[in-house]
């Protein structure tokens, strides 16, 4: 007969433990080792479908809200936002969240709570932010929404707020000063630096695997 494997029981002294009082990422984490990367591969993508969600709702933006989705699941995408009105409609959506280029307060609360975070230390806040910015980067990349040599320019500048709010909570977390500098340089094409985002997102994505990688498949 077909088997469904679809959910599972935990047992203690022969007796079924309630799934109220069971926390799936300690479980995974400390007792079945062998199903936490693919626990925390599915958890990750239902928090950033939350935060996407937050950012573009299914009801108000369906065809964004779908093309950003599908873009998570891919090495590289055919949809690109470089022309005028596809930028204008990146525009309406994004710069609300970021009043004078900065992370609005109701926007930063929406992250934490996407990613349940709102008692987390702020230099735990940080590592996802940074990874979230590498993401945005990646988004605003050829490889994603952008081209060879124009890219949106309001997903470079969400992904460089991202990276603002991480080294305002906590610098430690970057390699240096002089890198964030460089990094934040990057995303605005200021001083006659090389802007390609390929370049920055891969720059943080190799940061990030090997100082947080937790964080960064969570």
């Amino acid at each position: 007969p077909d088997t469904t494997w679809d959910r599972f029981y935990l047992l203690r002294g022969g007796e079924n433990v309630s799934t109220a009082q069971i926390s799936p990422e300690e479980l995974f984490c400390h007792d079945f080792p062998v199903f936490h990367a693919a626990f925390n591969q599915q958890a990750q993508q239902q928090r950033f479908g939350q935060l996407i969600d937050t950012i573009l709702s299914p009801e108000g933006h369906a065809e964004l809200n779908r093309q950003f989705i599908a873009a998570t699941k891919q090495k590289y995408s055919t949809v690109k936002f470089v022309d005028a009105p596809s930028q204008s409609r990146l525009n309406a959506v994004f710069e609300p969240l970021l009043p004078e280029g900065k992370l609005s307060p109701a926007h930063y609360q929406h992250i934490l709570s996407a990613y349940n975070l709102a008692d987390a230390s702020p230099q735990e806040q940080a590592k996802t932010l940074f990874c979230l910015s590498t993401a945005f980067a990646r988004y605003s990349s050829s490889a994603i929404f952008g081209t060879e040599h124009d890219s949106p320019t309001i997903l470079r500048g969400y992904a460089e707020a991202l990276m603002q709010k991480a080294w305002e909570l906590s610098p430690a977390i970057f390699p240096s000063s002089e890198r964030f500098t460089d990094w934040s340089n990057r995303f605005h094409g200021l001083h006659n630096t090389f802007t390609c985002t390929s370049v920055v997102a891969g720059d943080m994505q190799r940061h990030a695997r090997q100082h947080f990688p937790g964080v960064l498949s969570s």
